[in-house]
């Protein structure tokens, strides 16, 4: 997992989660529970982006939005340029 950029909002978040659990449980839980939920977000992300890069392909046909296999768009028959 790298860190990007926009990952500071999820940061964010997930302090302030933090932060928010603090009255009702110890601070250790509060912060092991919002770790998690850190790592869970993220691994599910990056599976997200995996998935949708590999449906994808060589890109998307910019007529009918299909994904281009092989040279051309299977719909269209034309590489989509």
């Amino acid at each position: 997992m790298r860190f990007e950029r926009r990952d500071g909002i999820l940061v964010a978040g997930v302090g302030l989660l933090a932060a928010g659990m603090v009255p009702f449980v110890a601070p250790a839980y509060a912060i092991a529970i919002a770790a998690a939920v850190f790592l869970g977000i993220k691994w599910y992300s990056e599976r997200r982006q995996r998935d949708v890069l590999s449906q994808i392909g060589k890109g998307v046909c910019a007529e009918c939005g299909s994904a281009i296999t092989g040279a051309e768009c299977p719909q269209c028959g034309d590489s989509g340029a």
